[in-house]
């Protein structure tokens, strides 16, 4: 039912609202029951996708060496939630411990799409950085976030490369054959600007190329 909503922020707040109305407990907070509705949102994730480590972690055994997450080093906290492992048990657990999503489903989908709205629809590194600076760990996530990030109208509108326009065909003087100094070519700089009476006027240097080898004219041309 929760891929029928697919606002991060939503999801949590609808569920939190629905577990308020199932136990009738109003002593918590609204930042506490939405902390828990959070909680249980990934945590539901994290059964779908990696029921049988999460199974092995809490018998107290090693994951197998064909999991996709064995190189994450992961444990199960307090809470029931998979997180990352590491050497930094004194740092916060969402810093240093990132919870582990799974790279498809609708609850990953409805996060990354909302940290990307939250960093202005930039680009796959600046969401990715994002996400896991909030505390989260997509496995394969670069390559999702990008896939996601190519499929979107508003970002394909945003990133895309400039249009150039494209050049027209090159000249008969530039293809045939002719004798020497047959067509010869033209510099112009500028603009001079130059003191006329009481106003200031444009000129232009034109430097021709004669006909004659190694001879050029400068002229003057008036705007």
């Amino acid at each position: 039912r929760l891929a029928r909503i697919a606002d991060w922020s939503m999801m949590i707040k609808v569920l939190a609202r629905l577990r308020l109305v199932a136990k009738r407990d109003r002593q918590e907070s609204v930042v506490q029951q939405r902390k828990k509705a959070e909680a249980y949102i990934l945590q539901l994730a994290q059964r779908e996708a990696f029921s049988e480590e999460i199974q092995t972690l809490t018998e107290g055994k090693a994951v197998k060496s064909t999991s996709r997450i064995r190189n994450l080093d992961p444990y199960v906290d307090d809470a029931g939630t998979l997180r990352v492992g590491g050497r930094l048990p004194q740092l916060p657990s969402d810093m240093a411990h990132p919870v582990i999503l799974p790279k498809d489903g609708a609850i990953t989908l409805a996060l990354i799409q909302h940290f990307h709205r939250k960093v202005q629809h930039q680009g796959k590194g600046i969401t990715q950085n994002e996400i896991r600076g909030r505390g989260y760990w997509v496995v394969k996530g670069s390559r999702v976030i990008a896939e996601l990030v190519r499929k979107r109208v508003t970002c394909r509108r945003l990133c895309r490369p400039q249009e150039e326009q494209k050049m027209a065909n090159l000249p008969e003087d530039r293809t045939e054959p002719s004798a020497p100094f047959t067509y010869v070519g033209m510099d112009c700089f500028g603009p001079f600007y130059i003191k006329k009476g009481r106003s200031e006027v444009k000129r232009y240097g034109l430097d021709r190329k004669s006909t004659r080898l190694n001879s050029s004219h400068l002229g003057i041309s008036y705007a």
